[in-house]
């Protein structure tokens, strides 16, 4: 679970269908970009295996990306 600060900055990869990717600020004010947060969370895990992730932050959208 997280909760704080959300936010949206301009798509890099071009994954993105709006242009933007979302991306959550840590306490010492860097931002997560979703798609890391996917390589970091979801890539690992085992094939089969669910997560369930809760965010709540402003413009959370696809908080922890999609697959590519």
């Amino acid at each position: 679970m997280f909760a704080g600060h959300g936010g949206q900055v301009c798509d890099k990869e071009g994954d993105e269908d709006d242009g933007m990717d979302e991306v959550i600020e840590t306490c010492d004010h860097e931002q997560l970009v979703d798609d890391e947060l996917f390589d970091l969370i979801v890539r690992p895990l085992p094939q089969g295996c669910r997560l369930t992730a809760v965010f709540d932050c402003c413009n959370s959208g696809t908080a922890l990306g999609k697959p590519s």
